[in-house]
């Protein structure tokens, strides 16, 4: 089908819409009702084309590969989210901290000039932001995949509820600045690349952690010959010389740590909106988002 080396250059560069189709087709005969069930109790969307398509993108269209992941991610939603997400109860700390936050939609990267005008990276999708200085380092290993599960399904519901005809990818952006000794948790970023590379899988687009210390690159280095080199190439490093360049663009969306001028909302806050949203109803006419009001997503726009 396609290699690896071409999903590293080019992630966009499917194989041809009949092996595409075909592939979809043997992996949804591959998995039961069963899977189905564990998945929206565990508040996955179910064995929809997009989950099935983003599983089989994320295993380079290897069918019984991309089978056995949804598997054993169904097992352990259900088990981790029984009743489709996390207690807030017990995320509660965390949430205290204010450490991560929803900062709105993000619009396309412009990535060049033409004479028509700029060309652009991506579609619109959800930005989240976390702030390393707050974070405090749990005694209990799985408290930082509870916290980064909850803000995952945070910010895809945001994206549903937001954005229409999305991706299903997530931005991020992570501020190390004046990150300390205190701050580090050799748990948090293996505990994050996990979930993401055997749970979340094609949810994200782009990863900034800005202002790396030294600390930071002793992590990094026992943690990246671990990640997909898919994954690799979604994550930037802006320093203080390339941070403009790099996500100057979201400068209204951007705290003023970080050069812009947005004011961040409290996470819980969000999450109470989104929710309270998500129960009125169904929220765009042709099915993009999973849920939301449609005049509150309009808004947005």
């Amino acid at each position: 089908w396609y290699s690896v080396e071409a999903t590293v250059f080019n992630d966009m560069a499917p194989p041809p819409l009949d092996q595409q189709e075909a592939a979809l087709t043997k992996l949804r005969a591959e998995l039961s009702q069963e899977v189905d069930q564990q998945l929206r109790q565990g508040g996955d969307e179910g064995l929809t084309t997009p989950f099935l398509r983003r599983w089989l993108v994320a295993r380079k269209w290897d069918v019984a590969a991309a089978a056995k992941g949804i598997i054993a991610h169904a097992k352990w939603s259900v088990e981790f989210k029984p009743t489709g997400c996390v207690p807030l109860e017990k995320i509660e700390s965390d949430l205290n901290h204010q450490k991560f936050f929803i900062q709105g939609v993000a619009p396309p990267k412009p990535i060049s000039a033409t004479e028509t005008g700029p060309t652009y990276t991506s579609t619109k999708r959800p930005l989240g932001l976390g702030i390393a200085t707050r974070h405090i380092v749990s005694k209990d290993p799985e408290q930082v995949r509870r916290f980064a599960v909850w803000c995952l399904d945070a910010t895809i519901e945001y994206g549903n509820q937001h954005i229409p005809e999305w991706d299903g990818k997530i931005d991020l952006i992570f501020n190390l600045h004046d990150m300390g000794f205190k701050n580090v948790d050799y748990h948090a970023m293996p505990a994050i690349f996990d979930t993401l590379q055997n749970h979340y899988v094609e949810r994200l687009g782009k990863l900034y952690i800005c202002h790396a210390p030294s600390i930071f690159w002793a992590m990094w280095k026992m943690i990246s010959p671990f990640l997909d080199p898919v994954t690799k190439l979604k994550i930037r490093f802006p320093t203080s010389k390339d941070i403009d360049q790099e996500i100057g663009y979201l400068h209204h969306l951007l705290p003023p740590e970080l050069g812009g001028s947005a004011v961040s909302r409290p996470l819980d806050e969000t999450w109470r909106e989104l929710m309270a949203n998500k129960a009125a109803g169904p929220v765009f006419e042709d099915g993009a988002g999973s849920s939301a009001v449609i005049a509150d997503a309009r808004a947005q726009q």
